[in-house]
């Protein structure tokens, strides 16, 4: 139990908000390797092994790296963050955590969820729970230009600073459960393994909305590709549940103040049926993109 509880805490810890999982894969290609006879990284990021089995049947079995986490939407001139969600969060739980929000060099900062006191709410609100587009994150900073010098920008992810603890002697807290309990799971798995009747595809993957196509892509022969890098990625995007690796979209976040929005811009790549089919709205916001 302790060496899985070391395995979990190591995963949990990693941060790894969805598009920039590449602590965990890290992690999980370092922890997997002396128990499979292959390891393959993706063109998209996921990590697969590969365990040969005696027979021509196969088997798989799978987890997801990413996290929720947050993403910078604007900074005002006081330097406060405002944010929007990677995922799903309960609101209620974000205020006054503690942050890890990550610059565009691959550092990380911290930084602090903070809400507006209700001494200066307006009042019949005091008691309401705060909205995300409410609360903002505080990194020290006195001013958007401080913020901008320390790396952060419109796009800079962020997800939450927390160690794993052990409550009376078998019970664990800590973050991104989901689904690093899975990860560490089949990574303990593995090592107990010697010998399989089949062979055993292991994929830890990414963004879990797409849980069914990933599912069918990782049982065919796995395609090796470059280990993805978050610069790979234009400076300042945020890859949520809902948008593609840059590999296979080309997608730009605007400030909030711009009116554009991230959903629209996220699908404006050209078809191969041409771009005589795209809505007037998207035609005009590629133009500025252009």
């Amino acid at each position: 139990m302790e060496d899985f509880i070391r395995l979990l805490k190591t995963l949990s810890e990693a941060r790894g908000p969805s598009g920039f999982e590449d602590e965990v894969r890290e992690v999980v290609i370092k922890e997997m390797e002396p128990y499979v006879d292959e390891v393959v990284v993706d063109r998209w990021g996921n990590v697969i092994g590969v365990k040969r089995g005696s027979s021509n049947y196969r088997a798989m079995v799978a987890a997801h790296m990413d996290e929720i986490g947050l993403v910078v939407d604007y900074i005002d001139k006081e330097g406060f963050l405002r944010i929007r969600p990677i995922g799903g969060w309960s609101e209620v739980t974000l205020a006054g955590q503690r942050v890890w929000v990550r610059a565009a060099d691959g550092r990380w900062a911290r930084g602090v969820v903070g809400v507006t006191p209700p001494h200066v709410t307006p009042s019949g609100k005091e008691r309401e729970a705060p909205e995300i587009k409410d609360m903002y994150v505080d990194v020290g900073a006195r001013s958007r230009e401080e913020v901008e010098r320390m790396g952060i920008a419109v796009g800079s992810v962020a997800v939450l600073e927390r160690e794993l603890a052990v409550l009376n002697g078998g019970v664990v807290t800590g973050k991104a459960f989901d689904d690093r309990v899975g990860v560490a799971v089949m990574l303990y798995a593995l090592r107990q393994l010697k010998e399989v009747p089949v062979t055993l595809y292991a994929p830890f993957q990414l963004r879990p909305d797409e849980e069914s196509t990933r599912a069918q892509e990782a049982q065919r022969p796995p395609k090796p590709g470059p280990r993805p890098d978050a610069h790979q990625a234009e400076r300042g995007l945020p890859l949520g549940p809902t948008q593609t690796h840059p590999s296979r979209r080309k997608t730009q976040l605007f400030k909030h103040t711009q009116g554009i929005s991230t959903a629209a811009v996220a699908d404006l790549e050209p078809t191969r049926r041409g771009e005589a089919n795209m809505e007037p709205k998207a035609r005009e916001i590629k133009n500025k993109l252009n």
